[in-house]
């Protein structure tokens, strides 16, 4: 028995058995006819004339490190924590309400992109100062109607 025919396989131009099915270096199949309608190989004596091979074209790039975005922190949950503590200090109530409202606002931007923005600490922090702030703004209203 002599030795089985190389082809060379038409995607990357490597030798290749003509019994194999599918090509050793790239892995494509080898039977499968191309858009000319040939197999996915030709003998290899093809190329003996000119002393080449068809070449892969380089597929590598240089390595590139990976783009990674900075974690920006949520402006709206700085600005519930700002409300939150100025309720304490100035008007109770409407700096409590702002910082309820914007901090939910804030944990719910901050949910939609976790990648981009942080700040979830601030925004709670501000949710839970504001609502202590408004039920003790509510709870003295009550308190001054009640006692003439």
């Amino acid at each position: 028995m002599g030795e089985p025919i190389q082809k060379v396989c038409l995607r990357c131009g490597k030798l290749v058995s003509s019994e194999d099915r599918y090509c050793i270096s790239c892995g494509s199949d080898l039977h499968t006819p191309t858009m000319t309608g040939e197999p996915g190989t030709v003998p290899a004596t093809t190329f003996r004339d000119h002393n080449t091979f068809p070449q892969q074209t380089p597929t590598n790039v240089p390595f590139a490190y990976p783009y990674y975005r900075l974690r920006k922190t949520d402006d709206m949950a700085v600005i519930s924590l700002i409300c939150a503590l100025a309720s304490f200090l100035v008007f109770p109530f409407i700096p409590a309400i702002a910082a309820t409202i914007l901090g939910f606002k804030s944990r719910d931007r901050i949910r939609k992109d976790p990648s981009g923005l942080e700040g979830e600490g601030l925004a709670l922090a501000g949710i839970i100062i504001g609502s202590i702030n408004i039920f003790l703004a509510v709870l003295v209203f009550i308190l001054v109607i009640m006692l003439p």
